[in-house]
């Protein structure tokens, strides 16, 4: 009962605290007070409460429309891509800086192999020549070490067809082939045939570089030439080769056979 009377003492201070802020109207009557008009009702004694404090009503919020509300959500989802978009890019630069470093280091090994294996080329290459090299003066030996003993063979035929050429040229005939004429016409056919193999055996000796010593007329050298007779000849300087008895030949930058000459001597004669 009490809780009861409290809530209708509530209602009625609320009331009469609305009815004496509201301004009253001159030409309205004030209204009379339906409890002094009945003398029924009990007398209301009011009793003590809590005190009651009214809070103002909030102002009402300005409506937002649509286009904000869509726009505020698209900024929002946009701040949220960004910041995803950032982390992302800040994983993607710790990558690329790990795998870079590890490229760099791939890098730097296959720079120290490659001048590993360009340092064994190198050498490997040196080797090969020489190798090489020592392969070709082998070769250039056993081929002059075969050679040599051929070339000495055809010198030797030379030297007989030239001692046939100069033979033939120095041919005198008898009073009995010079009637017949028949000894003259073989001996020249023989010696132009000779001749002529000569030619073809200097060309022999040439295709193969061997060259000979032309000594007459020279000083004498003892390492081309040996001196198998002297002679004093006034009008020619002393140790000059004025005949050449034996022709010599070079082989390349060998002697094959020293050429045997006749020498002007003063000395001799002294």
């Amino acid at each position: 009962m009490l809780g009861i009377d409290t809530k209708r003492q509530n209602t009625v201070d609320s009331f009469s605290y609305f009815v004496e802020d509201s301004p009253k109207s001159e030409s309205e009557p004030e209204p009379e007070d339906p409890v002094e008009k009945s003398s029924d009702l009990p007398e209301v004694i009011p009793m003590p409460g809590p005190k009651i404090t009214v809070d103002p009503e909030p102002e009402p919020e300005p409506e937002v429309s649509d286009d904000k509300i869509a726009m505020s959500v698209l900024y929002g989802e946009l701040t949220d891509l960004n910041t995803e978009i950032q982390e992302e890019l800040t994983e993607l630069k710790t990558e690329i800086k790990g795998e870079s470093r590890q490229f760099k280091g791939a890098l730097r090994s296959f720079k120290e192999i490659f001048g590993t294996l360009q340092k064994s080329h190198d050498v490997l290459t040196k080797e090969l020549n020489h190798r090489r090299q020592e392969q070709k003066v082998e070769t250039e030996i056993q081929k002059q070490a075969i050679l040599k003993p051929f070339l000495l063979d055809i010198i030797e035929l030379r030297d007989r067809l030239e001692a046939g050429v100069l033979h033939s040229k120095n041919y005198r005939s008898g009073w009995l082939a010079r009637i017949f004429q028949r000894e003259s016409a073989f001996v020249a056919s023989l010696s132009q045939g000779q001749d002529m193999m000569l030619r073809r055996v200097d060309q022999l000796l040439s295709s193969h570089d061997v060259q000979a010593i032309n000594a007459i007329g020279k000083s004498f050298d003892p390492k081309f030439m040996r001196a198998v007779a002297v002679e004093y000849s006034p009008g020619l300087p002393n140790n000059e080769v004025i005949l050449e008895l034996r022709k010599g030949f070079i082989w390349k930058d060998e002697i094959l056979r020293v050429a045997e000459v006749k020498v002007n001597k003063e000395e001799e004669l002294n």
